[in-house]
């Protein structure tokens, strides 16, 4: 579906009408010349994506080796990998390729068996792809957790 503005200043709003009142659920700002977005009720944009209320994103649970999800499997992302080594064996989660991830994704993974003291977590780049300048980061600690973004070639920890 393509909609189009004819003039400028001109909003796309997407609301819904619960007992008969007006609640604006998401505003495509005609205003701006960049794109901006905003939800919940935020009636003019002051950011790319503007916000009003809580957020939710893709959480996978692990017990074992895994590869972060690029989106071509169910069409969705990883953003936050849960991990449990409390099976007594260390686990590596392997990240996605820079270069499909692209500049800007960011990926966090966490011990949430509060066993990675005895059972180190693994985070490894792909191929010979670096973790701030290293081939991999460890969470050695219980309850650990490290926090990446990607450049486009490599990945950082925030």
């Amino acid at each position: 579906m393509h909609f189009k503005a004819y003039s400028s200043n001109h909003d796309f709003i997407f609301s819904t009408y619960p007992g008969g009142s007006h609640v604006e659920a998401m505003r495509l700002d005609g205003g701006n010349d960049d794109g901006r977005v905003s939800v919940g009720g935020v009636a003019s944009a002051l950011a790319t994506l503007d916000v009003n209320g809580s957020m939710r994103v893709k959480h996978v649970a692990k017990t074992a080796d895994y590869t972060v999800d690029s989106g071509s499997g169910n069409g969705t992302n990883d953003y936050i990998v849960g991990v449990n080594t409390s099976g007594g064996s260390p686990i590596t989660i392997t990240l996605l390729a820079a270069a499909t991830a692209g500049a800007g994704r960011i990926i966090v993974v966490k011990d949430e068996g509060n066993t990675a003291e005895d059972d180190n977590i693994t985070i490894d780049g792909n191929g010979s792809e670096t973790i701030d300048g290293s081939a991999n980061a460890v969470i050695s600690g219980n309850r650990g957790s490290v926090t990446l973004y990607c450049d486009g070639s490599n990945w950082h920890i925030m």
